[in-house]
């Protein structure tokens, strides 16, 4: 490839000429290292935020604490039964019931929010990293199917 670009530029001496050679071989060593870093360091960088946004979606939504709260009473809205009547005690007894069961609803809603949108993350994460590995093969094509136009042929 440099030979043919010697060629074409017809250098008027050495000097220019292995100008020109150094020209080229900078850069296909900037394409080298730009495509290690964007296939590379960059590429694990864009890993490492999806999976720490879905650590922190984790987090948001608190999944380890309604996991472990589960059937507790919602809120810690509770009535003690100590010294009431019978039929109190049997009014206590259903609401903290229906406490339990407010809580249990409204974690379960929370978890089922929380994996619809992990799994669009996930959905998005991959969509781009499919972009993101196409990109610069993108790129290339644009600018060859531009040069095409250009010139007409």
């Amino acid at each position: 490839m440099c030979k043919r670009i010697s060629r074409l530029t017809r250098p008027t001496s050495p000097v220019d000429s292995r100008r020109l050679e150094m020209t080229v071989n900078a850069g296909g060593y900037l394409a080298t290292l730009f495509l290690i870093w964007w296939y590379g360091e960059e590429f694990q960088n864009v890993l490492q935020y999806f999976e720490t946004f879905l650590v922190y979606l984790y987090d948001f939504f608190s999944v380890r604490i309604c996991l472990s709260t589960l059937f507790a009473v919602w809120r810690r809205d509770r009535i003690n039964y100590k010294g009431l009547a019978l039929p109190d005690i049997f009014q206590a007894w259903t609401l903290n019931l229906a406490s339990r069961i407010v809580g249990f609803f409204v974690k379960i809603s929370t978890m089922l929010i929380y994996l619809i949108v992990s799994l669009l993350v996930i959905i998005f994460a991959a969509a781009f990293i499919i972009s993101w590995l196409l990109l610069p093969l993108i790129v290339v094509a644009l600018i060859y199917f531009g040069i095409k136009i250009i010139l007409g042929s």
